[in-house]
């Protein structure tokens, strides 16, 4: 399919890129499915926020790390959009996927979310991300973690992931933007992090985050290292601040889609021993030659990018 007309109004361009994606993947109907690792004889668990428009990127994601045979179980959290035969498609390409619902009701979850009044204010709500950072760490089956998100692809063998999850590699790790920081971060953000990091010290660790451009759309950590705590501590920060710090450039950081990601940036710079940053491969945005790529939406819907992933889903 060709290129929305930029004229269109936005609504009907994004449906419009959203069908161009699903055209680029649509051999996946032909893909060899990959079961998932029971939980309790896998060493990591994927877990995955869905949405019925990034169902089929979910699948190829899913798949392009699976064809490579790791022990890994997968858990899907579905944010109440998808139908049965959604799932249906989802649990064909993936046998053995656990799911879980936008909004587990089980007690002693619910008791743990008694003690974080700003994270279960979030997760009652409409916002939808809370689950990437309740769900694996709450109710995880596995010590070790890697959350991922739909519009991301394995394009080579992941030998860093696959040594963690291994076991021969025990720290955790996170993706970071590759803009010069130097000039993409204002000094408004970074004295914001001063105060922020001023605060999460009473939990016992220096703040130690090499990069401000963190990215939740790939982790992998200990659940154990992740103190829930910490993210709590930042919610209340963060609506102290003044507007103009959560809009703009700096709702990047403290607006009012990121609180997720900033929450588990908080909880990774406390973190003992310190995370360390995903190598070059592993690449936020577009371009060839990479190990992963987490492409955006800004990405997703280049034409280069459409057909790369399309050769993807053929070769799956």
């Amino acid at each position: 399919m060709i290129a929305a007309p930029k004229w269109l109004p936005y609504r009907l361009r994004s449906s419009w890129d959203t069908a161009r994606i699903n055209a680029a993947v649509t051999d996946l109907r032909h893909a060899t499915p990959r079961a998932a690792t029971p939980p309790e004889s896998a060493s990591a668990e994927v877990h995955m926020l869905v949405c019925k428009r990034d169902l089929r990127l979910a699948g190829l994601s899913l798949l392009s790390l699976l064809r490579y045979e790791l022990p890994l179980a997968v858990t899907v959290t579905e944010d109440g959009s998808l139908t049965a035969n959604d799932r249906a498609w989802l649990n064909r390409l993936i046998p053995g996927v656990r799911w879980l619902a936008r909004r587990v009701e089980e007690p002693t979850f619910q008791e743990v979310l008694q003690s974080f009044p700003r994270l279960a204010e979030l997760y009652a709500g409409g916002y939808h991300p809370i689950c990437k950072l309740l769900h694996p760490i709450c109710l995880g089956c596995c010590e070790r973690i890697i959350v991922l998100d739909p519009d991301t692809v394995f394009f080579q063998y992941p030998e860093l992931l696959s040594e963690w999850v291994a076991g021969s590699d025990s720290r955790d790790y996170y993706l970071h933007d590759h803009q010069d920081e130097a000039t993409a971060v204002p000094e408004s953000v970074r004295t914001a992090f001063v105060q922020l990091a001023d605060i999460t010290a009473r939990f016992g660790q220096r703040w130690s985050l090499a990069y401000y451009l963190f990215n939740s759309g790939l982790l992998w950590y200990h659940r154990k290292r992740m103190n829930l705590d910490v993210a709590e501590a930042y919610l209340t920060w963060r609506i102290e601040q003044p507007h103009a710090l959560r809009s703009g450039i700096g709702a990047i950081w403290f607006g009012d889609w990121t609180p997720e990601q900033t929450g588990y940036m908080a909880m990774f710079a406390t973190a003992n021993p310190t995370p360390v940053h995903m190598p070059d491969d592993y690449w936020l945005g577009g371009g060839n030659g990479h190990t992963f790529n987490h492409f955006l939406r800004h990405y997703l819907i280049q034409t280069e990018t459409q057909q790369r992933i399309h050769q993807l889903a053929k070769t799956l």
